[in-house]
């Protein structure tokens, strides 16, 4: 008997088909770590972003608190000018108006139109936090706060019922000048 000269293995009959799956399996592969690493770069600037944007509420939280001690630190009848409506003191604005601290240009005009805080005194913020004080005028109350923008705040020392009502809005920035926030308080001497 002869033997054909056409016999068939088993491998003739694969015709790379393992190939194509390998192909395929790296494929599917690639997407996971191209994903992955999307992923985790969309995690790293939204981790960013909010530092940024702490940094920025903290900067603005210590210009506003020290406006608070400025006024504060004030003797009476020792306050300055609000009618000059400079050097970041300001009279309110009519009702109806758009409010002081909407028009003030935050980016310039440290000591003409904000009190800018020195420089380096908050470290990893782009620019120095800003604030600007606002006289309200005066108001006349008793401790339970009748009369007065404040609801349960005691009278100023010295035993009288009235007292003067700032508002303080402070201004800072985080680690980029895109990251801004902005506080107010409400302050009664």
């Amino acid at each position: 008997m002869i033997a054909s000269a056409h016999t068939h293995h088993p491998r003739c009959r694969q015709h790379g088909v393992a190939l194509v799956m390998a192909m395929v399996f790296l494929m599917i592969l690639t997407l996971i770590g191209v994903t992955a690493m999307s992923t985790a770069s969309l995690e790293e600037k939204m981790a960013g972003n909010l530092q940024d944007k702490n940094g920025a509420f903290q900067a603005a939280e210590s210009a506003l608190r020290v406006g608070e001690a400025l006024i504060r630190s004030w003797a009476v009848g020792a306050e300055p000018d609000f009618t000059l409506n400079t050097a970041g003191y300001y009279e309110p604005t009519a009702a109806g108006s758009t409010p002081v601290w909407g028009t003030v240009d935050w980016k310039n005009g440290c000591g003409a139109a904000v009190i800018c805080l020195p420089a380096n005194s908050i470290s990893g913020v782009k620019t120095q936090p800003r604030y600007i004080i606002e006289n309200l005028g005066d108001v006349t109350g008793n401790s339970t706060g009748g009369g007065s923008f404040v609801v349960g705040f005691a009278p100023p020392p010295g035993g009288g019922s009235s007292g003067t009502m700032y508002r303080v809005t402070a201004h800072g920035t985080g680690g980029t000048d895109t990251a801004v926030a902005e506080l107010q308080s409400v302050y009664r001497k």
